[in-house]
């Protein structure tokens, strides 16, 4: 019997460390899931990290696209402005110019020949003719030259003869004042 105990110590002490050995491996693999755990977390917040990130970068962009366009907008606005400007400057510097009458003559029957200093920019002339002092009734001739043979007027009436030019700004026709008022018997 004396050899059965040294077989049941060794088999005993095989047993303890086969436990042992279990136990650390079991401690081994609760250690390798937790440390999978740790892991996956780990990586989920890495994740949401790069999506906070991505969406924090589409924000930015498009911050700085509006920002841009509203950039451009005021940029257009003020060229629009500007340039409603310059326009508003050219008519009134054209509306201030004058036009002076240079010769009113009726050399022949029922006709009058009207001439005028050209207007620098003008786009063409208006003359404005009436039997009446105060243009009542008065008829209108558009033109681009200088002068202008009016004609089918009466013999031995008076003529009353005005010229004002004009110019295209913007679409939109400006016109200088009229120039003062020509008085002629007509032939």
């Amino acid at each position: 019997m004396k050899r059965r105990r040294p077989i049941l110590a060794q088999v005993s002490a095989a047993d303890k460390k086969a436990e042992q050995a279990i136990s650390l491996a079991n401690a081994a693999k609760e250690a390798a899931e937790a440390a999978r755990i740790a892991a996956e977390a780990a990586r989920l917040e890495a994740e949401a990290a790069r999506r906070a990130a991505e969406e924090q970068t589409a924000e930015a962009r498009k911050a700085a696209e509006a920002a841009k366009a509203e950039a451009e907008a005021a940029k257009k606005e003020a060229q629009e402005a500007k340039a409603a400007q310059k326009a508003l400057a050219e008519k009134i510097s054209f509306s201030m110019k004058e036009v002076s009458v240079k010769s009113v003559k009726s050399k022949a029957k029922k006709k009058v020949s009207v001439s005028w200093k050209k207007v620098k920019g003008a786009s063409g002339y208006t003359v404005q003719y009436s039997t009446k002092t105060g243009m009542k009734g008065a008829k209108k001739v558009n033109l681009k030259k200088t002068s202008v043979t009016l004609k089918n007027l009466k013999s031995n009436q008076n003529c009353y003869v005005r010229v004002r030019a004009y110019k295209m700004i913007g679409g939109e026709k400006v016109y200088t004042s009229y120039s003062s008022v020509s008085k002629l018997k007509v032939k």
